[in-house]
């Protein structure tokens, strides 16, 4: 189970929006907020983009991504 209330707070903290992730992750902002809604998984490669552009740690992103 993802935590994204975490990865929104993450995303708060850092003034980023969920355009600023679509772009990111080179996807629409709608795809984002269905990954947000937990209605898609975000992939591997999707928490390392998104973790190495908001600065997370190794624990962090395990914890928001991975942590069952």
């Amino acid at each position: 189970m993802m935590e994204m209330s975490k990865l929104k707070g993450k995303l708060t903290e850092r003034k980023k929006s969920y355009k600023d992730c679509a772009r990111v992750l080179g996807c629409s902002v709608t795809t984002i907020n269905n990954k947000m809604q937990g209605r898609i998984p975000f992939d591997c490669w999707e928490a390392a983009q998104i973790s190495e552009w908001l600065g997370l740690s190794s624990d962090e992103c395990i914890n928001i991504f991975f942590k069952r």
